[in-house]
């Protein structure tokens, strides 16, 4: 009996010791979720200070002349793919909107409000990437708002589009 007792507390303290081990493995991978959660907000913010310093340098040279109606309506050509609608953000009306729009510029008949509702479609394609995944669309919402931004720049430099809407 002394021997089995002498076992069991043996037992008693390796399970003690993992238990031990468990918990502070277990306060590590806490610790881990939370870096990785404050790693992924900061690449999301990379990614948008990204997307933001590329808009900026897209409506200056298009507002100095530096990209033209050419580049645009080159861009708009190739924007002429359109991703198929199947969501409840980027539907099928507005995949035919953004046909219709697309077609308008690479015509050179655009306007300010067309441009708008170019960047609408744009957030719409983003909201609906963040929400299935889907990669046709975060790769076309990128290339729009590029030619969102390069429209933009070239309607102020037209004194089509208000100056303090460039940068809001």
């Amino acid at each position: 009996m002394g021997k089995l007792e002498s076992r069991m507390g043996a037992l008693e303290d390796r399970m003690g010791r993992l238990e031990d081990r468990v918990g502070k493995l277990e306060g590590q991978i806490g610790d881990l979720g939370g870096r990785m959660d404050k790693i992924e907000e900061q690449l999301a913010s990379l990614g948008r200070s990204f997307q933001i310093y590329n808009s900026t340098l897209l409506k200056v040279l298009s507002t100095k002349g530096v990209l033209t109606g050419v580049e645009a309506e080159a861009l708009a050509g190739y924007l002429s793919l359109v991703p198929p609608a199947r969501s409840k953000y980027y539907t099928e009306e507005v995949r035919q909107r953004l046909i219709e729009l697309i077609k308008a510029v690479r015509e050179g008949r655009y306007t300010a409000a067309d441009v708008r509702e170019l960047g609408r479609i744009a957030e719409l394609m983003e909201k609906e990437w963040e929400e299935t995944g889907r990669r046709d669309l975060l790769d076309y919402y990128l290339k729009l708002q590029m030619l969102v931004a390069i429209l933009e720049g070239i309607l102020v430099s037209r004194g089509e589009w208000p100056r303090e809407e460039l940068w809001a």
